[in-house]
């Protein structure tokens, strides 16, 4: 891969050499003060929401967000341990907040958890879901979003707010639909297989 880059490269410095064309060095140059730019202008409001999202972490609201969560997380996941549903429940209000970092640690011990609980070869119900879940990543604050969107000029940064809320909703009831639709098929397929037998 390193050669082809490598080659491409050398290529179109040949190339701009000989044809002698100022345009295309011109162009390189403003695209690299650009990305410049927007890296810092992005940086300074990813700092800005970070700190934000600390100061939420410090003050509770993460586990308070987790204590709400659970009754809903006990009708997606019924048939798991208490201390599944936990860990679930810490994961899904961290990244709703947008700590990430925070989820992760989380995220990887309700999974683990969820694959003790499995008896079955594969993937179970409520770790497909789980997966579904974390992909899908509900955010009420979407700081990366937020950056981009007033970076490249927007104004109403609570309307990113509202639509991602919207948007997320959707694909979340999306998701619980298909997959509670896939393991319904699943379940009646390993039935009527022994049903035959």
């Amino acid at each position: 891969m390193n050669i082809i880059w490598t080659s491409i490269l050398i290529i179109c410095i040949l190339l701009i050499s000989l044809t002698g064309d100022n345009n295309i060095v011109n162009i390189a140059t403003q695209s690299i003060y650009d990305s410049l730019t927007l890296c810092l202008h992005l940086a300074v409001i990813y700092i800005f929401w970070c700190g934000i999202l600390e100061i939420m972490q410090d003050t509770g609201i993460n586990s308070k967000l987790s204590r709400i969560l659970s009754p809903i997380i006990k009708k997606l996941f019924p048939n798991i341990l208490p201390k599944t549903q936990e860990s679930i429940s810490i994961n899904i209000s961290a990244n709703m907040l947008g700590l990430g970092n925070a989820s992760l640690p989380a995220g990887l011990k309700a999974m683990r958890e969820l694959n003790q609980n499995n008896s079955k070869i594969g993937i179970d119900k409520n770790t497909a879901l789980f997966v579904c879940i974390n992909c899908i990543s509900i955010q009420l604050l979407p700081s990366t979003v937020i950056s981009l969107y007033l970076n490249s000029g927007g104004t109403s940064a609570g309307f990113i707010i509202f639509s991602n809320i919207i948007i997320s909703a959707i694909v979340f009831l999306t998701c619980v639909f298909i997959i509670n639709m896939f393991y319904k098929k699943q379940t009646k397929k390993l039935k009527n297989k022994k049903a035959v037998k």
